[in-house]
């Protein structure tokens, strides 16, 4: 469990797009505010989004909270998944399917370098280089990755629970390719 909980805790501060240690809606009208922006997204298009997002951080993150601390994220996730490990890794399934959703904006069920490192960007994160260079550890042939292998490598990351097995978003981490450590 320690494993997961250390997953889960990187998780978090990956999700804390204004890095206050806390998630709250500031962190979701940040990333509101971000998003439209990086994807060049029309004015409709982006209402749609920024209201998808909203639901999004809603269902799956703050759960009627008004603040969220990664001591909270964490024991609920321990909660859920020592209850049903199944039921959680379907919740963790329809939490990445319907972010993804959201940044898949030109529709092509897969997600470019470009829509990978502008989805991080609305998270905050803003290393372009670091983002292009984390990009290439998931193997993407033809400069894409489908939207359903870049689902379950972050499934992965959030319910597996053996360190022994290859782990993309933890290479990643650990390459110490991404803002979040």
């Amino acid at each position: 469990m320690e494993f997961l909980k250390y997953k889960w805790s990187i998780w978090f501060t990956i999700l804390d797009v204004n890095q206050d240690s806390f998630i709250t809606h500031a962190d979701v009208e940040q990333m509101i505010k971000n998003f439209p922006i990086v994807e060049g997204l029309s004015e409709e298009d982006a209402k749609l989004a920024c209201d998808n997002i909203e639901k999004w951080w809603t269902v799956y993150i703050l759960k009627g909270r008004e603040i969220l601390t990664e001591e909270e994220l964490i024991k609920d996730f321990e909660y859920e998944y020592t209850l049903n490990k199944n039921a959680f890794i379907d919740k963790m399934k329809n939490c990445q399917e319907e972010v993804l959703k959201i940044l898949d904006t030109d529709k092509t069920n897969s997600i470019s370098v470009d829509n990978y490192v502008k989805g991080f960007k609305a998270l905050g994160h803003d290393n372009e280089e670091l983002l292009r260079k984390s990009f290439k550890l998931y193997e993407s042939a033809n400069h894409s990755i489908p939207i359903k292998e870049f689902i379950n490598v972050w499934l992965f990351f959030l319910t597996n629970d053996d360190p022994t097995k290859p782990d993309t978003v933890m290479d990643t981490i650990e390459a110490g390719l991404m803002e979040c450590m």
